[in-house]
């Protein structure tokens, strides 16, 4: 009887222990399912996200059209555009939904024909290689002038220009003050700030400083970027640009 209750309780341990084996070989299992599944989850996400993004990036509206994405995940895109007509974007919101099977939110900022020539240049500049620089606004500035920071430049020189809704070009580097690791600015109300009209700031970054920028009067949109593209192309150069579209309380 003895040897038989040892035996049985042998069996019965033996038993324990190849239950247990098994339930951990199992929750192995499972942890390595659940981890491929999240690979697979990440990778599909971050090629969802590279479609999206790219979409957006090679997007053709037309004249006068200036998109970017402020935010893209797998099913949402937040998109920021510049341009004289609502059309174009209408446009782009019906060729999203049907590219990607969801609707993006547009924010549409709407410019005067003069300043269109602003907005070409960020089309062109848009896939340029090398980081764009950042350019914050504060919007508790408004009322009477503008103030921000200009960063993320690296080493490279940056110049920072308001385009007027006349579509005159003014250069206002010598306003930026440099700091730690950025440049802030503060431009008190000026002729060309007129309440309720558009201005366009531009922050531009590039391994050389750019005579275009430099004209001793201020020029118009459609001659002073042009030139300038031209000759950042002539001068082996790449242009960084970032912009903030502002109206001034009126």
């Amino acid at each position: 009887m003895a040897r038989e209750a040892a035996a049985r309780a042998e069996a019965e341990e033996r038993a324990r222990q190849e239950a247990a084996v098994a339930a951990a070989a199992e929750r192995e299992r499972l942890q390595r399912l659940a981890a491929l599944q999240r690979d697979e989850d990440t990778r599909r996400q971050a090629e969802r996200r590279t479609q999206i993004m790219s979409f957006i990036k090679q997007y053709d509206g037309g004249d006068c059209f200036y998109v970017a994405p402020t935010l893209v995940a797998e099913n949402t895109a937040n998109i920021e555009g510049f341009g004289s007509s609502v059309a174009p974007f209408e446009v782009l919101d019906f060729d999203f939904k049907r590219a990607h099977g969801f609707e993006a939110s547009i924010g549409l900022h709407q410019v005067t024909p003069p300043q269109c020539a602003a907005v070409t240049f960020l089309a062109q500049m848009r896939n340029e290689p090398g980081r764009q620089p950042r350019l914050d606004v504060n919007a508790s500035s408004l009322q009477n002038g503008i103030a921000g920071a200009v960063s993320e430049f690296g080493d490279r020189y940056v110049e920072l220009l308001v385009v007027a809704d006349d579509g005159a070009v003014f250069n206002v580097s010598p306003r930026l003050r440099p700091g730690a690791d950025s440049q802030s600015f503060v431009l008190g109300p000026q002729s060309y700030f007129r309440p309720g009209r558009p201005l366009l700031l531009l922050a531009i970054a590039s391994v050389n400083p750019l005579e275009a920028w430099h004209s001793p009067t201020p020029g118009k949109a459609e001659e002073v970027f042009p030139r300038a593209l031209k000759e950042a192309r002539d001068t082996g150069q790449a242009l960084n640009v970032a912009a903030k579209y502002v109206k001034l309380d009126k």
